[in-house]
């Protein structure tokens, strides 16, 4: 008798870990979603702040490229949140545009975003 209820309470104790498992499992992969989330609003955000100096600048993405010594494409890259531009290009996008690079991180308004 005993031993039936020593197995009884084993396999609720490993039932309950796996589910305890489950359940940080779950958490996990939802903060990295949420992770993955916030970074691509930033990535967004930054290019549209990107796009919109450049385009008040009357520059096209070859001109700005030019200027910063890069490809058109990664212009073209940041400005669709496709991509991040590193600290090295922030800090030449901040000299071209003479702007601190908070100027990057700035909500965009929507009719800004529309125009």
């Amino acid at each position: 008798m005993r031993r039936k209820l020593a197995e009884r309470k084993l396999r609720e104790r490993r039932r309950r870990e796996a589910i305890e498992r489950e359940r940080r499992a779950i958490e996990v992969a939802e903060e990295r979603e949420r992770a993955r989330e916030l970074k691509q609003k930033r990535r967004e955000r930054i290019g549209l702040n990107i796009l919109r100096l450049r385009e008040a600048a009357g520059m096209s993405q070859q001109d700005l490229a030019v200027l910063i010594g890069d490809y058109r494409e990664h212009i073209s890259k940041w400005e669709h949140g496709r991509e991040e531009p590193d600290a090295g290009h922030l800090a030449q996008l901040m000299e071209v545009f003479d702007v601190e690079e908070g100027e990057f991180f700035k909500p965009i308004e929507p009719e800004a975003a529309a125009a």
